[in-house]
């Protein structure tokens, strides 16, 4: 995979992850933004590349698991 896909595909899973936890969530997608900027799932994007290969539900998964744990509340809606 080249620099240019992978960094095409980071692009991706920023924006598809902010609309998904702003619309689950009910947040601005600036508030979004911020959270999928500063968490560990975008961390482990740069991180382990092997992660790119995933889809957007994989990617939500972990991000909303991230924000509710972080928010004390339950994964289940």
């Amino acid at each position: 995979m080249t620099t240019s896909e992978k960094l095409s595909l980071m692009d991706h899973y920023v924006k598809k992850m902010t609309m998904m936890l702003a619309n689950e969530f009910n947040l601005s997608v600036e508030s979004s933004m911020q959270f999928v900027l500063a968490s560990s799932c975008f961390k482990d994007l740069h991180e382990k590349s092997f992660l790119l290969e995933e889809g957007d539900l994989f990617h939500f998964d972990l991000l909303k698991k991230e924000f509710c744990a972080k928010q004390g509340q339950s994964t289940v809606r």
